[in-house]
């Protein structure tokens, strides 16, 4: 694996594409035979194998799968969408058989038909501890954007100072859960944390004298009617973290789009000097 050397040297650009997206299990797949199974199960070499050998004897096709280990619980929990098209067993003859299996402590299935929406996972959890809410991109930009259209300078200036200590509370977080003040190893975690929670693929570069480079590939901020005011919480989140990480203050010193390649780029400097 590559190593990055954040502060010995200009990164190398990733390739775009090179990445693909997280389906948050919200949205169930389409199709009239198809399953949802809830499988909670003790933490053992073999479940998963164990699980997916049953469905395959019987011709039931897996179209998505998911599994987490509850430390509360101290269990390990499946959650999988089965297509039972084509296959040769009813859907209680393959819940029968995985809840024979030893190390199953619960089974359940729902038929999606007609459900948007998963049916068993809940709170949405970051490192199992962090809730979180799935909140519509659409929805926060709109908001944006009818806040600064009806306060003008001071609802743009409200948005970037709301995302501004977001910023500042996460690089917290960050500081607190590594128990580190090591820039490399902070930035490194902020980065895959923008990218874990959808923010956008960025690459964060020290420039000198408390300045960044940060480039966004999909950034949440750039839609087909793009303009010049969008993004501000955004913008704001990046300073504040970095100011958290810095022990200064800094300022947005450009902001660039660019619609054609979904990109963006902003470069983030220290205040050199107050101005009214």
């Amino acid at each position: 694996m590559e190593t990055i050397k954040r502060f010995q040297g200009k990164k190398r650009r990733r390739e775009r594409n090179l990445y693909y997206p997280n389906n948050l299990p919200l949205a169930t797949p389409p199709g009239e035979n198809i399953f949802e199974f809830l499988i909670v199960s003790k933490d053992e070499i073999g479940v998963v194998a164990n699980i997916t050998t049953i469905f395959a004897n019987h011709r039931v096709n897996i179209q998505d799968f998911k599994s987490i280990f509850d430390p509360n619980s101290g269990t390990y929990v499946c959650i999988l969408y089965a297509d039972f098209s084509q296959a040769d067993c009813i859907v209680e003859e393959a819940l029968n058989q995985i809840k024979s299996l030893h190390f199953v402590r619960n089974i359940e299935a729902q038929k999606t038909e007609g459900r948007l929406f998963d049916s068993f996972l809940f709170p949405l959890l970051i490192r199992n501890k962090i809730r979180v809410l799935a909140l519509r991109m659409d929805g926060l930009l709109k908001t944006e954007r009818r806040l600064i259209q009806k306060m003008g300078s001071a609802g743009s200036s409200i948005i970037f100072e709301v995302g501004r200590n977001y910023g500042t509370d996460v690089m917290l977080a960050m500081q607190t859960d590594l128990g580190s003040s090591d820039k490399t190893s902070l930035l490194t975690n902020f980065e895959l944390g923008l990218r874990a929670t959808g923010w956008g693929i960025c690459e964060i570069n020290p420039i000198g004298n408390h300045s960044y480079q940060v480039d966004v590939e999909d950034p949440p901020i750039i839609m087909e009617d793009e303009r010049p005011e969008d993004g501000k919480f955004f913008a704001g989140l990046i300073v504040g973290a970095l100011e958290k990480l810095e022990g200064i203050e800094l300022r947005v010193s450009s902001l660039k789009k660019d619609l054609s390649k979904n990109f963006l780029s902003l470069r983030i400097e220290k205040i050199t000097s107050k101005t009214v």
